[in-house]
């Protein structure tokens, strides 16, 4: 019973790690490109993680179902091992197939399109901002010459409009990381394990990675699952952390314990940001 609960949980983390990182390209997607200002009600939240937790337990359940207490007396090693025993090899290939398909190719597509999207849009409207603030600051311009004189008006407005142009920048490069790092994590970190359990089922394990005799295989697939894992909390501290609004959240709520206002006042600094 251990076996089976132990395994499952690993495997439903997995999924629901994915599907909740394609909830939030599709929600980003949605939210700023297909029906801008238009946020998502609570009840359709709950309903989608609901949705999300379900579709992962169901896609466990054929893993759960074939995971069996194994001795292995023929290669000498003692003790029970939690593993998978399949009726045969055709049904675990094809399970293979599906977890690889539902786990990591649409996930990946999924992400790389909305967050292409997302992207796109986002770089139009910096352009059309950037290309406004051009545009003032050639009027400004034009109005200081025809005046025949530089007041100190039309420079506060000139600086003005060259630190906003300075945000805009600023606010475009910190976008294009977060959306290029989120799907290139997660393509690292799940593509190896992906690629290792493919190869295991259609190919034979011994060879795999074998040295002086030794089968590494088993090591270097609990590797690639160490990788796969992290993917389910690199990707979320990585938008976090990197959504500056995210970050005075979190400064604000340190402030309210005794040893945080120094650093607080050091660290925290109202900004006006848009939401990625």
């Amino acid at each position: 019973m251990l076996c089976r609960v132990v395994g499952g949980i690993q495997a439903i983390g997995l999924f629901i790690g994915t599907f909740s990182l394609c909830a939030i390209a599709i929600d980003r997607y949605f939210r700023l490109v297909i029906a801008p200002g238009s946020p998502l009600r609570k009840v359709n939240a709950i309903r989608i993680t609901v949705l999300l937790w379900v579709i992962s337990i169901l896609a466990t359940l054929p893993y759960v179902y074939h995971m069996k207490m194994r001795k292995y007396p023929s290669i000498n090693v003692c003790g029970e091992f939690c593993t998978e025993k399949w009726p045969n090899v055709h049904s675990k290939r094809i399970y293979t197939l599906f977890v690889l398909a539902i786990q990591f190719v649409i996930p990946f597509t999924i992400m790389t399109i909305c967050y292409q999207a997302v992207f796109s849009f986002l770089r139009r409207r910096a352009k059309s901002r950037l290309t406004s603030i051009a545009q003032q600051a050639n009027l400004l311009y034009v109005v200081a010459a025809t005046a025949g004189s530089d007041t100190q008006q039309h420079k506060e407005q000139l600086t003005h409009l060259i630190e906003q142009k300075k945000r805009v920048m600023h606010q475009r490069r910190r976008v294009t990381l977060i959306l290029v790092s989120m799907v290139v994590i997660f393509g690292i970190t799940s593509l190896p394990h992906n690629i290792v359990s493919t190869l295991m089922e259609f190919t034979d394990s011994r060879d795999l990675l074998a040295y002086n005799g030794n089968d590494y295989t088993y090591l270097l697939n609990l590797i690639t699952h160490f990788l796969a894992m992290l993917s389910c909390v690199a990707n979320p501290m990585l938008y976090a952390f990197l959504n500056p609004e995210f970050r005075e959240l979190i400064l604000n709520g340190l402030a309210g314990f005794k040893w945080a206002p120094r650093f607080v006042s050091r660290t925290w600094q109202p900004t006006q940001t848009t939401v990625v």
